[in-house]
C-alpha cells in the first residue's frame, strides 16, 4: 500500500497559500469577518458573493477557511433571497 505524499506532489509542491509583507493589509478588506456568529465584513462585488479559504480572516489558507466563508456566503444568499 503507497501512501500519499502530498509534499511530493507536482500539482500541490507542498505548499500553503500565504501573503507577502504587506499584502495582508492591502487585501484585508476582501475578508470575511465574522463576530460572534455575525457576519460584520463580507467579500463581495454587487451580486457576486465570494467563498473560498482565501477569503476567511480566522482561517486562511485551510479548509476551515473555506468551510467557514462557504457558510457565510450560504447565510448571505439566504438573507437576501429570503
Amino acid at each position: 500500500m503507497k501512501k500519499t505524499q502530498w509534499t511530493s506532489n507536482p500539482l500541490s509542491q507542498g505548499s500553503y497559500t500565504s501573503f507577502k509583507p504587506g499584502q495582508l493589509t492591502e487585501f484585508s478588506e476582501f475578508f470575511y469577518v465574522e463576530e460572534d456568529g455575525e457576519i460584520s465584513q463580507e467579500v463581495r462585488v454587487d451580486q457576486l458573493i465570494f467563498a473560498g479559504e482565501n477569503f476567511s480572516d480566522e482561517f486562511y489558507g485551510y479548509m476551515n477557511g473555506a468551510a467557514q466563508t462557504g457558510r457565510l456566503a450560504a447565510q448571505i444568499i439566504i438573507r437576501e433571497i429570503g
